[in-house]
């Protein structure tokens, strides 16, 4: 179970627990996307091992009563967002990142999200103070390569690359919701390192996406699909259904509310937080287009679990409404828009 805190909500104050993360942050430094097959595992094996070493042995994650799911889909996928103090917070994303890293030693999915990933992780981890929990030996790098049975591996790389997803999603609206706070206050500088912050996470979703949906599309149509349908969930489940990812939505919604000046009359007075604006948007954008292009192999020409016969379109097709739709809500904010001639507000679809 992975629980985050309330991504409309904020963050409570960082307790007195003094921290010791200088372990993970090495591996995360450390790590190489691009070089040979057998570096690549390592250093993702290091990050699994960091991360779970910061969690002592015999500590449970998620102590106490569950709060109810808002949704079928955190049901589904083993979510929970509720008020979390600052160690709890920590000691969940410690588990999600040990767990996730975990299983993209086996995962096929590209260097860049490979990259992107790691560095949204970090972007996570950075959030919190300088320190962290008292280290103990954890896992090596070795004991974390160790290979699962293949359906068992398949249908919980589903499940935390999703809580991997769900926890970047909490953590983006965390920073947009700084900047929010730090663009009310007259404080741009801030504003902009909390966009950067973002978009680093932001630049993760694929990613995280990729890595749940590396399984062979026979598997995701036989196995994965019929999971996530009556009478084995309450309804069909929606990607409306995404609490963390609505929360998301809704703060950078917020964001261009307080910046809505175009992108050639913010860039003539700010132009920093211009390109830092666009920057956020762009890794939007490009995240609705990997949506596409990830669920494509596995749904083919299907239809979502919520259309019916008389629809119009397909999976495919509603993502691609979705991904124009969002190509011509940002045109005004930045320099290469697609020639759309609808403009609006970012929508929280």
């Amino acid at each position: 179970m992975a629980r985050f805190g309330d991504p409309m909500g904020r963050r409570k104050p960082a307790e007195s627990t003094s921290y010791d993360l200088d372990g993970l942050r090495k591996a995360f430094a450390a790590f190489e996307g691009f070089h040979t097959a057998e570096r690549r595992i390592t250093g993702v094996a290091a990050v699994a091992a960091a991360a779970r070493a910061c969690l002592l042995p015999g500590q449970h994650v998620g102590s106490g009563a569950l709060p109810e799911p808002k949704s079928e889909v955190q049901r589904y996928f083993r979510i929970r967002t509720a008020e979390l103090a600052e160690t709890e917070a920590l000691a969940e994303c410690l588990r999600v990142i040990g767990d996730a890293a975990g299983d993209l030693i086996h995962a096929p999915v590209a260097g860049s999200d490979l990259v992107r990933v790691v560095s949204a992780m970090s972007a996570v981890i950075e959030s919190f103070p300088a320190g962290g929990m008292p280290v103990s030996a954890g896992e090596t790098p070795d004991q974390a390569c160790r290979e699962p049975a293949v359906d068992e591996m398949w249908m919980w790389r589903w499940i935390v690359g999703h809580q991997l997803h769900a926890m970047f999603n909490v953590y983006a609206a965390y920073a947009l919701g700084d900047a929010a706070d730090a663009l009310r206050a007259g404080c741009d500088d801030e504003a902009i390192e909390a966009l950067e912050t973002a978009t680093r996470i932001v630049g993760g979703f694929a990613g995280a996406r990729a890595q749940a949906l590396a399984v062979p599309g026979w598997f995701y149509q036989e196995v994965l699909r019929p999971s996530m349908l009556p009478p084995l969930t309450g309804a069909p489940l929606s990607g409306r259904m995404h609490t963390e990812y609505r929360g998301y939505r809704k703060r950078l919604g917020e964001v261009l509310e307080l910046v809505p000046q175009t992108s050639v009359e913010l860039a003539s007075t700010r132009p920093r937080l211009a390109f830092a604006r666009e920057r956020l948007l762009e890794a939007d954008l490009v995240e609705a287009e990997r949506h596409v292009t990830l669920v494509e192999p596995v749904v083919s020409m299907s239809r979502s679990l919520i259309q019916t016969g008389r629809s119009s379109d397909n999976a495919v097709s509603a993502l691609r409404r979705i991904r124009h739709r969002r190509a011509a809500e940002i045109e005004p904010y930045v320099r290469f828009p697609d020639g759309a001639s609808s403009t609006g507000t970012v929508s929280a679809k």
